[in-house]
């Protein structure tokens, strides 16, 4: 039996070389094309494959914190060729809702606007100190855009009576202490709020009836004792009339007996 040829050895790298670049232009040479482009503010709607054939078409839509513009398309094509229609970003950063602006304090973006992603970053004014986040971040929620926290706080920085701190080897302010009044206390026990109101200048209705009753009763009893007296007086008058007439009475007749 003849032997078999055998192909030089310096042709076989070649040969693995041919079949490799075969291999890679496959796809080309029958005009398919590879997965679609990927794109920071678009998803591919549904399964991506790894090669599509000419003439067919994968739809997008927006991701997460981004809404559509409908000005610009939002598919494309797989053409003869092996290549992919033309296609730019077709949708827009969303907005958060305008944060509050803290009283004594001040807010500023980084970016100059509010849209998704961006950053807020608060301040207080001298004399305030920032109580919470002092950044916070416009992000999505459950397809709702909020911001990553609560808006903090200025509150003054100032030491009050309740909040100063003693300096060393000096006492601090003593707290102001609350002495509550009790129910029931001895008699004898007067405090200021117990006695009468001095009266001023202005005399109050209350007080000008106990003055006007007053005075009646003073006339009333005024008049009774000069009654009283004259009443007494006139008895001592009669008694002294009836007593000198009796005595008259007495002279006149002495002088008649005398002569009998």
């Amino acid at each position: 039996m003849p032997a078999r040829a055998r192909s030089p050895a310096w042709r076989r790298p070649w040969v693995g070389a041919l079949e490799i670049a075969l291999v890679l232009a496959l796809p080309g040479l029958c005009g398919a094309c590879d997965a679609p482009p990927r794109y920071q503010s678009m998803k591919i709607k549904g399964d991506s494959k790894s090669s599509y054939s000419p003439g067919e078409r994968v739809d997008y839509e927006c991701r997460p914190g981004y809404k559509r513009d409908f000005t610009l398309p939002a598919h494309t094509v797989c053409n003869d060729d092996g290549t992919w229609a033309a296609l730019q970003e077709a949708c827009t950063k969303k907005a958060c809702p305008h944060p509050p602006v803290p009283s004594n304090g001040e807010i500023s973006s980084p970016q100059g606007d509010l849209l998704f992603g961006s950053e807020v970053h608060y301040t207080c004014f001298v004399g305030f100190r920032l109580i919470g986040s002092k950044v916070i971040y416009c992000e999505v929620f459950d397809n709702t855009m909020k911001w990553s926290d609560q808006p903090p706080l200025c509150e003054s920085s100032k030491p009050t009576p309740a909040t100063t701190t003693p300096t060393s080897g000096e006492p601090g302010p003593k707290p102001a202490v609350t002495t509550l009044t009790p129910a029931s206390r001895d008699p004898g026990d007067v405090r200021p709020s117990d006695q009468p109101p001095e009266t001023s200048g202005h005399l109050g209705p209350g007080v000008i009836a106990v003055i006007v009753l007053s005075t009646v009763v003073g006339v009333m009893l005024a008049s009774l004792g000069v009654y009283k007296y004259l009443q007494s007086r006139k008895k001592r008058e009669t008694k002294n009339s009836e007593a000198s007439f009796s005595t008259y009475r007495s002279k006149s007749s002495s002088p008649t007996e005398e002569s009998n």
